[in-house]
């Protein structure tokens, strides 16, 4: 009987090993006033995107939200449990809310604050990412807390199922279906409205690359009806400024379409030509506003009725003009006709703004402040200009090779061609054409569509018959990049060999535009012409970046820009629609970027959740301060409220731990779970100490 009773209590200290090393749980209803007093930590995940404001009847799905979670501390408050509670919103996870708040009366009332001072986003709901946050947290915490997860939103098709959110909506899925698997428990609560009738403003396109004062300026509105009725008599709003508004309106927007309602606007001009350089803009605040029709159900978001734009009005498209051969008198010189053709005498402004320099000032002269750089038969430049023009192109710039009799073949394939690899998109093969000008040849148009070559177009063109050419440069095509889609043929000349004429090439963000004669008269009469003057303005305008709407961001996307520290002092502050000037401080550029030189640094400012207007003031070397100005604006997907339909999501949660539930059930939770290894482990020591007793009084007795 010792024997056996001795063998029992070690096979009971096995089993309380074994039991010890797996760390079971036990629920709370089973384990009795044992487990009784088991902790809890309420982890809330709220949607507070831009659609939770959307209003159902007298309150939106944001201030339902928001009753829940108040009457849900009360409720905890009044239990006077150890309990804690963790808000994290669905726009920012990483920003909580409440971090393992005690819940208690002494701690009810800064609570109930915390939850009164929650307001609607303008963002976007990131859940995935939300959800993957709760999992850090709960990651290396201890394991005898009951926690259990609360979504609050309104379960919008786009943020939970729909394929135009790809992988991000799948990821949602996995993601709940995860933590139901790690909680004690999971409840989903709709907190939303079922219908979707929602009217707004989706998108403000500038028609132009360049917004020009003096110039007609047009905006296409894009308005939207994402309800299930056609809507009538919309009238949109265009505000610039300080000017009197511009009404229009849309007769009738059917269900799920769209419509665009246009407008002109004429920027007035503070500063004259060639005064401002690239980054020294006037800016305007335009705001476009949608006033729907007095019909109620017609428009349910109201916050994406308003669309904000940053107008950087420039006194004209800024293009350097480098003469290659200046002459005293004037007319001689290379850049003469091409000067003339931009910026035309009169009274009617081109709205572009040419600067002449020489060969020997491109050494000492800011790329950066142009878009579009022409090199007029010029004979070289250094290797070190030469880095800077393709660093320039490469980022965007549009250059524009004209090429005459002071362009060295030789320097030009080493500088230029490079076997392919340089800025030009032809290899140059010697002078073609009659010195005595008796013979001449024409364009003969490739690509009808491309804007220098727009006003040839079409069969009979008298201009085609007043542009005769006398001389040229022979050339050949980079083959590999033409068939690569690089690099295309525009024109050529009607000569037997079919020479080219003008060939594009992409570089980088940028172009070149490659043109196998001068900017002067001495090879050609097109100069004297009036399609000159259209085609060369035609030009500039296609090669010149896209920059009317570089200050247009979305709610969340961080604010992003660049410091020349060879003109700006280090620190900037920025100003938002909400809240005070904030200080920044610029930060070097990445490594290994072509595009950046070392002395543009980079400015940051990662806090965009407001939709509005972010001025940022930079200080200049000289003290002066000079402005950036940037509007954000909210996705217009949010505007589409579509829900998930009845049984869809209980399909795609099937099977998983998640209770969906309507604002007035009971979040409380049952079903709770406790681990018991410490109890195991005071079990192990008792029955180890009793075997160990036991053996020793058996083996004295005997």
């Amino acid at each position: 009987m010792e024997n056996l009773l001795l063998l029992l209590l070690r096979c009971l200290a096995v089993l309380l090993i074994a039991l010890l090393v797996a760390r079971p749980f036990i629920p709370t209803g089973l384990a009795g006033s044992l487990l009784s007093a088991a902790r809890f930590e309420r982890i809330i995940v709220l949607d507070d995107s831009l659609s939770m404001q959307a209003r159902g009847g007298n309150q939106s799905a944001m201030e339902t939200s928001k009753e829940v979670l108040t009457r849900f501390v009360r409720q905890l408050a009044a239990n006077n449990t150890d309990d804690t509670l963790t808000i994290i919103l669905a726009s920012d996870p990483s920003n909580r809310v409440l971090n393992s708040a005690r819940v208690d009366n002494e701690t009810e009332a800064e609570l109930l604050d915390a939850v009164e001072g929650i307001s609607g986003g303008d963002g976007t709901a990131r859940l995935a990412a939300a959800f993957q946050e709760v999992e850090n947290a709960i990651a290396g915490q201890p394991a005898d807390v009951n926690r259990v997860v609360y979504v609050l939103s309104d379960l919008r098709r786009r943020d939970w199922l729909t394929a135009a959110a790809g992988a991000e909506a799948a990821d949602v899925i996995a993601a709940i279906r995860k933590l139901s698997e790690q909680t004690a428990g999971c409840f989903l609560i709709d907190t939303g409205d079922e219908r979707a009738e929602n009217l707004l403003v989706a998108e403000i396109r500038p028609q132009e690359k360049t917004l020009v004062a003096g110039v007609s300026s047009r905006f296409d509105v894009v308005v939207k009806n994402n309800g299930e009725q056609p809507v009538s008599d919309l009238e949109v709003r265009f505000t610039a400024g300080q000017s009197l508004p511009l009404s229009t309106i849309v007769p009738r927007l059917n269900a799920g379409e769209e419509a665009i309602a246009p407008f002109t606007f004429v920027f007035a001009g503070q500063q004259e030509q060639g005064e401002l350089s690239a980054d020294e803009r006037q800016t305007v605040k335009l705001q476009v506003e949608l006033i729907p029709p007095e019909r109620e159900g017609q428009d349910r978001l109201e916050a994406d009725n308003t669309r904000y734009f940053a107008a950087r009005v420039a006194p004209g498209v800024p293009v350097l003009l480098v003469d290659g051969d200046p002459q005293a008198a004037q007319v001689r010189s290379e850049s003469f006709f091409l000067k003339r053709a931009l910026e035309p005498p009169g009274d009617v402004r081109s709205g572009i703004a040419p600067t002449v320099i020489t060969g020997t000032e491109l050494d000492v002269t800011r790329l950066d402040d142009y878009q579009v750089s022409v090199l007029c038969n010029l004979y070289r430049i250094s290797q070190e200009r030469l880095n800077d023009l393709e660093r320039w192109t490469r980022a965007g710039g549009g250059l524009v090779l004209m090429l005459g009799d002071q362009v060295d073949e030789q320097f030009f394939a080493q500088q230029f061609v490079r076997e392919g690899e340089g800025l030009s998109p032809i290899a140059l093969t010697g002078l073609r054409g009659d010195e005595t000008e008796r013979t001449f040849v024409k364009f003969r148009v490739l690509d009808d569509n491309h804007p220098m070559m727009r006003v040839f177009a079409g069969q009979n063109n008298p201009f085609l018959e007043r542009a005769n050419v006398f001389r040229w440069w022979g050339a050949e095509v980079n083959e590999k990049a033409q068939a690569e889609g690089r690099v295309s043929l525009i024109a050529s000349f009607t000569d037997a060999e079919e020479s080219p004429a003008v060939v594009q090439q992409r570089f980088g963000e940028g172009r070149v535009l490659a043109v196998t004669i001068p900017a002067d008269a001495d090879w050609t009469s097109w100069p004297a012409e009036p399609s000159f003057v259209i085609a060369m303005q035609e030009v500039v305008r296609f090669m010149a970046p896209v920059e009317a709407a570089a200050g247009e961001l979305r709610v969340g996307q961080p604010l992003r820009d660049t410091l020349d520290l060879s003109q700006f002092q280090l620190g900037v502050s920025v100003q938002g629609p909400e809240g005070p000037r904030q200080s920044l401080q610029a930060s070097p550029p990445p490594g290994g970027d072509a595009t950046v030189r070392n002395t543009d640094w980079r400015v940051e400012y990662p806090r965009t959740n407001r939709r509005g207007f972010y001025d940022l003031e930079l200080t200049r070397t000289d003290g002066a301060t000079q402005h950036r100005l940037f509007a954000v604006n909210c996705d217009p997907a949010e505007g589409d409220l579509t829900r998930v339909q009845a049984g869809e999501l209980q399909q795609a949660l099937a099977g998983a731990n998640i209770v969906l539930g309507s604002p007035d059930d009971d979040l409380d939770v049952s079903g709770a779970r406790r681990e018991v290894w410490q109890y195991l482990l005071l079990g192990l020591v008792a029955v180890l100490f009793l075997e160990q007793s036991l053996g020793w009084l058996f083996g004295t007795r005997r």
